[in-house]
C-alpha cells in the first residue's frame, strides 16, 4: 500500500516520449479534477487534456490552471452523460479528432435518493455510472488500440467501489427495480453495491452499480486482453459529491462522515497521486485498486460463473441507442 510520498516519487519517474491524450470523462471537479492535475503536474503540462462533462466554467478554471506547454490540447467537451446517444456522440467526436488515447478516465457520478427513469429508458444514475461510461470505452477502443500500436500507454480507469460488490441479480439487469425501492440511504448503500459488480464486469469482459461496473470491465479485458483496465475504489476523499445532492439526507451523511474521519478523509489532490499512481502501475488485463492506489485483487469479486456473459448481453441495449 504505497504512501503519498511514494506514489508521488513513482508518478514523477512518468516520462512518456510522446504527448498523451487524456480523456477524463468527470473530470469537472472531484476527484477526476485531481487525476487532472496530477497528470499536467507529471508530465510538466506535455500532455492533451480533453475534459468531458456538463460544467463549461469549472472546466475552464482547471484548464486555465494547469501548467502551459507548447502545442498541448485543452478541451473541454460538452456532454449530458446520463444520455448514451450523447455519450457515443462525443466518444466519436474525440476519436475523430486525435486518433489515438492513451489515458481514458471515468469517474463521473452523483448521488440521490430519487430514480429518474431517462428518456433512453434507462435509470439515470446508472445512465452516468454505467452505460455512458461502457459507451465511452467502446467508442474510444479504437483510439487506446492505436496508441498501443504505437508503443504507448493505453490504459482505462473506471472509479466507483472496487471490492464493494454484491451478487448480480439478473432479474433487474439495469437496477430499475433496486433504484425504484431506494427509501433511504441504506438502501442505496445496498443498490450501489450491486453497480459495482457491473464495474468489475465491465474491466473483465464489459456491463448493477458496482456490480456491474466490475463486470463491464473484466468483459473489456476478456476481449481485449493486451489494454489494461482498472475499476478503482478511492475510499473518502473531500469532495463535492455529497454537498451537491438534492437530498439532505445525504448531505448530511457526507458531513457526519468527513467529520468523522477528520484528515482521514483524502483531498482531491490525494487521491488524484493515488489514482495516477493506480493507472500507471496496473499490470495489463484487468485489475483492481484501493484507495492508495495498491492492487486489491479480483478474488472478491461477487460473480458466479456465466455472470460476466449476461451482462455483456446488454451491449445490444446500448448499441441500439
Amino acid at each position: 500500500m504505497p504512501s503519498l510520498a511514494a506514489a508521488t516519487a513513482s508518478n514523477a519517474s512518468w516520462q512518456p516520449a510522446y504527448t498523451p491524450v487524456c480523456v477524463f470523462v468527470g473530470g469537472t471537479s472531484g476527484i477526476g479534477e485531481g487525476i487532472v492535475q496530477a497528470v499536467a503536474r507529471h508530465t510538466a503540462g506535455k500532455a492533451h487534456i480533453v475534459l468531458v462533462g456538463r460544467n463549461a466554467s469549472a472546466a475552464q478554471r482547471i484548464l486555465n490552471a494547469l501548467p502551459p506547454s507548447e502545442g498541448a490540447i485543452r478541451e473541454f467537451v460538452e456532454c449530458d452523460l446520463s444520455l448514451v446517444a450523447s455519450a457515443k456522440k462525443v466518444a466519436a467526436d474525440i476519436l475523430a479528432r486525435q486518433g489515438r488515447v492513451n489515458l481514458l478516465v471515468l469517474t463521473a457520478g452523483a448521488i440521490s435518493l430519487e430514480s429518474t427513469i431517462t428518456p433512453e429508458g434507462l435509470e439515470k444514475s446508472m445512465a452516468v455510472w454505467y452505460y455512458s461510461r461502457w459507451a465511452f470505452v467502446d467508442g474510444l477502443l479504437p483510439g487506446l488500440k492505436a496508441a498501443q500500436a504505437r508503443g504507448e500507454d493505453a490504459r482505462v480507469l473506471s472509479m466507483l467501489n472496487a471490492g464493494k460488490g454484491k451478487r448480480l441479480d439478473a432479474s433487474d439487469l439495469g437496477l430499475k427495480n433496486s433504484f425504484g425501492a431506494v427509501k433511504g440511504v441504506q438502501d442505496l448503500h445496498e443498490t450501489g453495491a450491486a453497480a459495482a459488480t457491473y464495474q468489475d464486469l465491465l474491466v473483465q469482459v464489459c456491463p448493477p452499480y458496482k456490480t456491474h461496473l466490475s463486470f463491464t470491465l473484466q468483459g473489456y479485458a476478456a476481449r481485449h486482453p493486451t489494454l489494461t483496465f482498472i475499476h478503482s475504489g478511492p475510499g473518502l476523499v473531500n469532495t463535492p459529491l455529497f454537498s451537491v445532492s438534492p437530498s439532505a439526507e445525504i448531505r448530511a451523511l457526507g458531513d457526519a462522515m468527513l467529520q468523522a474521519a477528520g484528515s482521514g478523509a483524502k483531498t482531491i489532490q490525494e487521491c488524484g497521486e493515488h489514482q495516477l499512481y493506480a493507472i500507471l502501475n496496473a499490470p495489463t488485463g484487468v485489475s483492481r485498486t484501493g484507495s492508495n492506489g495498491d492492487d486489491i485483487g479480483l478474488e472478491s469479486i461477487e460473480a458466479k460463473e456465466g455472470d460476466v456473459e449476461t451482462l455483456w448481453v446488454q451491449e445490444e441495449v446500448i448499441r441500439g441507442i
